[in-house]
């Protein structure tokens, strides 16, 4: 399987920006494309899947992709498996869920003095049409890309659009909740989980010779 993206765009200028400060599309818009050596993805050969996906959903697709089980995995992955679009099923949700943290920037000097560093962020939600920003020093900003593709008017005072501002708060929200905070498998599985990685045969490295004896020369990383 080859894949060809990237982890961001770069404004060159757009928006009177350089780099990749904020969440226009010029930023987090990036190419996937996936090449799929499988049989059960030639019915999506050749295609284009107009839904969202995210860069985090690269690594469930290439463990099951490869005959990997995700359920041993599920504690520390996030994301979704891309395997079910490439074998040409519909996605149950499609959004994507970009972070900033921006105390390091110059837009940081116009908060207020004292502004604590942790609320120097903010974290924008995407549904493929309406692009939600919340802001942890406010206010929230709504884009509507169908009708405003350049994003240069904010939609979040809309009174038309208040509906669809909670619906993607509530979504965002309900995306935090479900974040990934699994430090064990074990209450998940139900089962003792040995937490030495040299017990389960991968040894990075040692203090003192003598106390990688008992490990093979194939277990050092």
């Amino acid at each position: 399987m080859i894949v060809l993206t990237s982890d961001h765009g770069d404004y060159l200028g757009d928006h009177w920006m350089g780099d990749k400060d904020w969440f226009h599309d010029e930023i987090v818009n990036v190419p996937l494309i996936v090449a799929d050596p499988r049989a059960a993805a030639d019915s999506t050969r050749g295609s284009t899947d107009p839904a969202v996906a995210q860069a985090i959903d690269l690594a469930p697709t290439f463990i099951e992709a490869m005959g990997g089980n995700l359920a041993v995995s599920e504690p520390w992955l996030e994301g979704s498996s891309l395997c079910p679009r490439l074998e040409g099923s519909a996605p149950e949700e499609s959004i994507a869920v970009c972070e900033e943290d921006f105390g390091y920037l110059e837009m940081s000097e116009l908060l207020p003095a004292g502004t604590p560093e942790h609320e120097k962020r903010a974290t924008m939600l995407f549904d493929g049409r309406y692009k939600y920003i919340l802001c942890e020093t406010g206010p929230d900003l709504l884009y509507d890309l169908v009708d405003d593709p350049d994003e240069l008017v904010d939609r979040a005072d809309d009174p038309g659009l208040a509906s669809v501002m909670d619906d993607l708060r509530d979504r965002l929200f309900t995306w935090y909740r479900q974040r990934v905070n699994e430090t064990s498998a074990a209450r998940r599985h139900g089962q003792p989980v040995d937490g030495s990685v040299a017990a389960q045969g991968v040894f990075i490295g040692y203090w003192d010779e003598a106390d990688a004896a008992h490990v093979g020369a194939g277990h050092l990383l």
